[in-house]
């Protein structure tokens, strides 16, 4: 069992989570966490993103971004558009 018990401090841990997210939703992936825990916690980095106001940490974000725009994660996730799209509007505004 795995347990998440803070929010992802990194663009690339938030994708990470969405890697697990996909990976236990395949046959015979043994159970760590439940879909729902996952798909909190990367809601509550999410609001995270969206509330911070230092410009240092969120050009660091559009960065990294820019950086994890061909990660392997992206590879195998169906919706990786629509996350690749939702941090980016996230940072950008």
């Amino acid at each position: 069992m795995i347990v998440i018990d803070s929010t992802p401090d990194t663009l690339s841990n938030y994708l990470d989570l969405a890697y697990l997210k996909w990976l236990i939703s395949q046959p015979d992936t043994p159970q760590w966490v439940t879909a729902d825990e996952v798909e909190k916690v990367m809601n509550d980095y999410v609001q995270n993103l969206k509330e911070e106001c230092d410009p240092k940490i969120i050009e660091s974000n559009r960065r990294e971004l820019l950086a994890l725009m061909e990660s392997k994660h992206l590879f195998v996730l169906k919706d990786a558009s629509k996350l690749i799209s939702n941090l980016s509007e996230t940072l950008m505004n």
